[in-house]
């Protein structure tokens, strides 16, 4: 066999196409006598060796320089045959060319056409006795063919980029697939958004039965900011699809091939609420659960953000309660099932009594800076976590005035069983002069440290402390931190809801989010950390697992929130509960190894160099 000629100096690659178990890898090499093409063949998609037989690209006068190729976008057809639809640019204009092949290595018959933007033709497909071709690098157009060589473009587009969206700049064809969905295209752009630079992902379902009608569009990107890839350097080529992922190949100038996997199931859905494996909690029946009680000065106008803890065989909240002298205060309700709330205290069980969570305004004043769920001051949105036999509530502790902190109190297990608040005297453990909210600690020690979790806006900050007694001098400094994802649905700010707990794939956390999109609404999403280092996240909903779409959550003191600060797993499910408008408690379940296997499908992307075995010629 013949042995390839270049040493290479960075692989530039052309385009991939998935073959059964089998993958080949089109790209060509620079070396001492110039440009040549290269086929290998790989089974996971990112190591790959050679092919048996010599590549070729034309023939004769017909041969193809591979140096002026790229984009290559390969489809098979019912005679087993192959059609290359590819970019060929010798001079000053480049033209999409097409090839046939019986083997996938050589191709003959190189034709070119009149079309000057990528394309790719749906694989195994006619309409109306024609094969269609998907094409563009502007906006994506449609063209038909009687017999896969002449084309007919169609004038009008069948999809235009949109304004701030992540597909706002120009698309360029990616790869084309027919699933029992309908014909899956998946598109790249040059993301803008906002000032980003880079490239993003996206995936369009057109109708089999009308191949320019749109049937579904994914509202956020399939793959997007991945560290490594900038715009000025980087092109996608190709994408591959397998069992349960998608890998998009891509050029980076100066590094070569690498390969991004990620999830393709929810791509195969016509509904980002309808996903192959949704990530989702099912809200309860009995909603709202925990709601005013108008005889209860103390609760009379609403009772929100509960911080829950399982106990005993019971579901214990503490929430957050407002009544007629609209100051927060915490009451007490339990449930046997997680549901159904019989048990509830009469009156409030912590009372804020510290200048700085004591209302200095009063309730007829409307000059509060931040004016917070009908309140004007005292306990807000607590968390509870039990550690080394004491409960540790955190909350936010707000005097009217001054921009509000992170408290902390705690309660011994025993006065907590027996209902005896006797709580330590609570302390401010966030710094001053910085609006510091939604605080909450994990349940154990990791590497010897408490973990507590808090956000300064618009990221969730993580800080891993020796002690949990603070005197009131000591605070959070933000170690670390996870923040919002640009345009994502939690694209304006993050805040963690309860605090985190194990499970066998890491640390789970629900979270609240809002997106600079639809900036009135507070919806839930959550992740899985990684166990040694919790403010490292391994897994993260690509959708909120939870919108306000209820009346309950869009009827009360403010329009469409859930906002989570509690969560149990009693049996096999999973409960959150969350404030309703600033109003009611909520709940909302899931069987909980059925949340965490979808979750671990979002998998968060990343760059993999790919490895290529190429003989170097004599």
């Amino acid at each position: 066999m013949k042995t390839r000629l270049p040493t290479l100096i960075c692989p530039f690659g052309l385009g991939v196409y998935q073959h059964g178990g089998l993958g080949y890898l089109y790209y060509n090499s620079q070396g001492k006598k110039g440009s040549t093409l290269c086929i290998d063949s790989g089974q996971d998609g990112f190591e790959f060796s050679p092919v048996a037989g010599t590549p070729s690209l034309g023939e004769g006068s017909n041969k193809i320089n591979p140096l002026y190729a790229s984009d290559f976008r390969i489809s098979q057809f019912a005679d087993k045959s192959y059609l290359l639809a590819f970019k060929y640019k010798p001079r000053t204009i480049a033209h999409l060319t097409t090839a046939v092949s019986k083997d996938l290595i050589t191709w003959t018959d190189v034709k070119p056409t009149a079309i000057k933007e990528v394309g790719m033709v749906v694989p195994n497909f006619t309409y109306n006795n024609r094969y269609v071709m998907y094409l563009g690098e502007e906006k994506i157009k449609i063209a038909y063919s009687p017999d896969g060589r002449s084309w007919n473009v169609e004038k009008k587009a069948v999809l235009v980029p949109r304004d701030k969206h992540y597909d706002s700049g120009p698309m360029t064809v990616g790869s084309v697939f027919v699933t029992e969905k309908g014909i899956v295209l998946f598109y790249h752009v040059a993301d803008m958004y906002k000032g980003a630079q880079g490239y993003a992902l996206g995936a369009v379902i057109f109708d089999p039965a009308n191949p320019a009608k749109v049937l579904w569009r994914a509202e956020t990107p399939v793959l997007s900011h991945i560290d490594g890839m900038a715009q000025r350097d980087t092109s996608l080529f190709g994408i591959s699809q397998r069992a349960d992922i998608l890998i998009s190949y891509w050029n980076i100038t100066g590094q070569g091939i690498v390969a991004v996997a990620h999830p393709r199931h929810d791509i195969s859905a016509r509904s980002a609420k309808k996903t192959g494996l949704r990530i989702s909690l099912e809200k309860l029946q009995e909603n709202p659960i925990i709601k005013p009680i108008a005889s209860h000065f103390w609760e009379s106008k609403a009772t929100f953000n509960p911080a829950a803890i399982y106990e005993n065989g019971k579901v214990h909240l503490l929430y957050r309660a407002v009544g007629d002298s609209d100051v927060s205060v915490l009451g007490y309700a339990a449930s046997s099932d997680g549901v159904t709330f019989d048990e509830r205290s009469t009156s409030p069980v912590y009372v804020p009594r510290e200048s700085f969570e004591v209302s200095s305004t009063g309730n007829d004043s409307f000059l509060a800076p931040f004016f917070s769920g009908g309140a004007y001051g005292g306990a807000e949105d607590p968390r509870i976590t039990k550690l080394d036999g004491r409960l540790y509530v955190t909350y936010v502790a707000y005097n009217g005035y001054d921009a509000p902190r992170v408290a902390i109190t705690s309660i011994s297990e025993e006065d907590f069983n027996a209902k005896q608040w006797n709580w330590k005297k609570p302390v401010i453990i966030s710094k001053p002069g910085e609006v510091n909210k939604n605080a909450a600690i994990l349940p154990e020690k990791v590497g010897g440290k408490y973990v507590i979790y808090h956000r300064v806006y618009p990221d969730i900050l993580v800080d891993y402390v020796d002690s949990l007694d603070f005197d009131g001098n000591t605070f959070l400094q933000g170690q670390f931190s996870i923040g919002p994802r640009k345009r994502m649905w939690d694209s304006r700010k993050v805040g963690v809801g309860p605090p985190p707990f194990r499970t066998k794939y890491g640390w789970l956390m629900i979270y609240h989010a809002v997106d600079d999109r639809d900036p009135s609404r507070y919806k839930m999403g959550a992740m899985i950390l990684d166990e040694a280092t919790p403010h490292r996240v391994l897994f993260r909903s690509k959708y909120p697992i939870l919108e306000p779409e209820e009346q309950y959550e869009n009827e009360g003191l403010k329009y469409g929130v859930a906002y989570p600060c509690g969560a149990v797993t009693v049996n096999d499910d999973l409960f959150v509960y969350y404030g309703g408008a600033d109003m009611v408690t909520c709940a909302a379940r899931a069987n909980l190894d059925e949340f965490l296997d979808n979750l671990r499908h979002y998998q968060h992307a990343h760059l993999t160099p790919v490895a290529l075995r190429i003989s170097v010629g004599t």
